[in-house]
């Protein structure tokens, strides 16, 4: 009894799952969902990411650049010998404290490819030696400079001008991914279709010639047909039978390929629905 119940629960958990991985499958969800998650849409989507990200740190190049550094305080420690006038050596310890920062901001110059940057610095050093102490400050108000380089290939102008047509060219290019994706699906899609329709047709005539020679072998009881008429009934159903079994082998391989490329499970039961009407594709010969 407790055998009946477990298989009983173990059926009602898995039909679930099984009608639950039926699929009605049309030619433009089968494009949707190449386009969004196949392998080949991926590798042209990070592509095109790549050409973005591009674009844009050659972009962020022609803006102002503001740079902060500076460095921690530091302190250095050291015993220094000192000669005094009556020739004795003594050992003075020193102190040293020290710190600076600075800013600066900095413009690129993409006609003459050039830099003009403005900087201000500070710094501060506190010597203690022998019991004597002074601070001193160093600082640079404001320091304006220009880096031009001379007879040079001037890289920004052109990269000004070359980076949106690649990235254009990119974008293009991304598209066109996209479109060759959809005319790969569609090609499967079709197979799919094609194979199934192939395994109807060689299906139907078996059946055809079952009945052909399940008719031919009561004649032949009967005597009205020779034994030569017999074996070509025969013949014809082993043909339709074969050419059956060649029909389902290219729809199942079709089939996977398809599930394959649109990453479905190797399970899944699709129902292929094919387009009711083709539609009608008027192109302008200048957009082209």
């Amino acid at each position: 009894m407790r055998r009946v119940i477990l298989l009983f629960g173990l059926l009602v958990g898995v039909l679930p799952t099984a009608a639950s991985a039926q699929m009605t499958l049309t030619l433009r969800q089968s494009i949707e969902m190449a386009q969004a998650s196949s392998p080949a849409a991926e590798i042209a989507r990070l592509g095109f990411s790549q050409s973005q990200w591009q674009y844009r740190a050659s972009r962020a190049r022609f803006l102002p650049a503001l740079t902060v550094s500076g460095s921690a305080p530091g302190l250095q420690r050291s015993i220094e010998d000192i000669q005094q006038d009556d020739g004795r050596v003594e050992y003075v310890q020193r102190n040293v404290t020290f710190g600076r920062a600075s800013v600066a901001l900095s413009q690129e110059i993409p006609m003459t490819g050039g830099q003009l940057s403005v900087s201000s610095g500070l710094s501060r050093l506190e010597n203690d030696f022998g019991g004597t102490s002074f601070t001193q400050w160093q600082s640079s108000p404001l320091v304006l400079s220009l880096s031009q380089p001379l007879f040079q290939f001037n890289e920004m102008k052109w990269s000004r001008r070359t980076e949106p047509v690649r990235y254009a060219v990119s974008r293009r290019a991304y598209a066109e991914a996209l479109e060759a994706v959809a005319v790969d699906i569609t090609d499967r899609f079709f197979a799919v279709y094609l194979a199934q329709m192939n395994l109807d047709i060689a299906t139907f005539n078996v059946a055809i010639n079952d009945t052909i020679f399940t008719l031919a072998q009561g004649r032949f009881e009967i005597g009205t047909i020779a034994e030569n008429d017999l074996l070509q009934s025969e013949l014809q159903l082993l043909n339709a039978q074969s050419d059956q079994s060649t029909a389902r082998i290219t729809y199942q391989r079709a089939l996977q390929d398809l599930k394959l490329t649109l990453g479905l499970p190797y399970d899944a039961v699709l129902d292929i629905v094919p387009p009711s009407a083709v539609p009608v594709l008027i192109i302008d010969p200048d957009d082209a």
